[in-house]
């Protein structure tokens, strides 16, 4: 019998689990067109579980630096922030994309890393977002989410660190 109410106390919790509410982000709409590595971002892509959100004081450099650097160009912000590896492994990838809000002063700028040469992250998904004031682009939030190498902790995306 008990072993019965802790098989139904495990389903009942993976259903409360598996029906979690979407964050994607209000302002999503249609991507528009760029370089090679620019392109849409699918909805699936979007949805992460979990952010680990970067503080404003790291969020201030990077503006500095794009004011600095005469930086207007998205991808150039985003691998500003994050660059791609010089000496990438087998599989890896680094794919930007970019997608335009309502309003057209705002845009969500995407980075996913998959196969990364780190020995306990895997991959990387970053969500920029990245505003034009004044003419000029501004960076407000930057979010990370994580999958880990197995064995190196979670496999699924996620806002804590890896092992």
């Amino acid at each position: 019998m008990s072993k019965l109410l802790s098989y139904l106390g495990i389903f009942i919790c993976f259903v409360f689990i598996s029906c979690g509410e979407s964050k994607t982000p209000p302002n999503e709409q249609q991507s528009k067109d760029g370089t090679a590595t620019t392109g849409s971002i699918d909805q699936s892509e979007v949805h992460v579980e979990e952010y680990k959100v970067i503080p404003v004081e790291e969020i201030d450099k990077i503006n500095q630096t794009i004011t600095e650097k005469h930086l207007t160009n998205n991808d150039e912000i985003m691998r500003l922030y994050k660059p791609e590896e010089a000496a990438p492994g087998k599989g890896y990838t680094y794919v930007i994309k970019e997608i335009n809000s309502q309003d057209s002063t705002s845009t969500l700028v995407s980075l996913n890393i998959d196969n990364n040469n780190h020995e306990s992250i895997k991959s990387i998904k970053v969500i920029m977002s990245i505003q034009t004031k004044d003419g000029k682009p501004v960076v407000t939030q930057i979010k990370e989410s994580y999958k880990c190498w197995e064995g190196k902790g979670h496999q699924e995306w996620s806002a804590f660190p890896c092992a």
